[in-house]
């Protein structure tokens, strides 16, 4: 989608546990908030978000009218390389 809007290729390295891991450290994340954070990475990446959503009553969840796609177009000036 972010590379039809920028016209370039845009590619996405999923990393590993262990390289996020590594990634947030070197960014000085505490260890132990670090082990938390990839552990609920690794639950989204399961779809577990997606199945805490369709538990909720609809009138508990709030649909934007904006899509990602929308936010995208709208803001291309952000990733445009001057």
């Amino acid at each position: 989608m972010l590379s039809d809007v920028l016209e370039r290729e845009i590619i996405h390295k999923k990393n590993s546990p262990e390289e996020q891991t590594a990634a947030y450290i070197s960014q000085g994340f505490p260890a132990e908030f670090v082990k938390i954070l990839v552990h609920v990475e690794e639950l989204i990446a399961a779809g577990e978000e997606a199945r805490f959503l369709e538990v909720l009553p609809s009138h508990r969840i709030y649909r934007g009218k904006h899509t990602l796609g929308d936010y995208f177009h709208e803001n291309r000036h952000l990733w445009i390389k001057s």
